[in-house]
């Protein structure tokens, strides 16, 4: 089962990104605005994308026959 971004702790999310600025890890050198702004723009863009879909969030009917 997934949760997807709307399961994400945001502070354990930012504090996973933020151990990733130190020790040489892939976001070394980055400064954490741009980081936190980043990864704000990421979420908002991948939720819009889901929620645009025609399927989303939408029950299936059930005939009964």
């Amino acid at each position: 089962m997934g949760y997807g971004a709307d399961g994400v702790c945001p502070y354990l999310a930012f504090e996973a990104l933020f151990s990733m600025q130190h020790n040489n890890g892939p976001l070394a050198g980055r400064d954490r605005t741009a980081i936190v702004d980043a990864y704000i723009k990421s979420i908002d863009v991948g939720i819009l994308k889901v929620r645009e879909e025609p399927h989303c969030c939408r029950g299936r009917v059930r005939e009964n026959h």
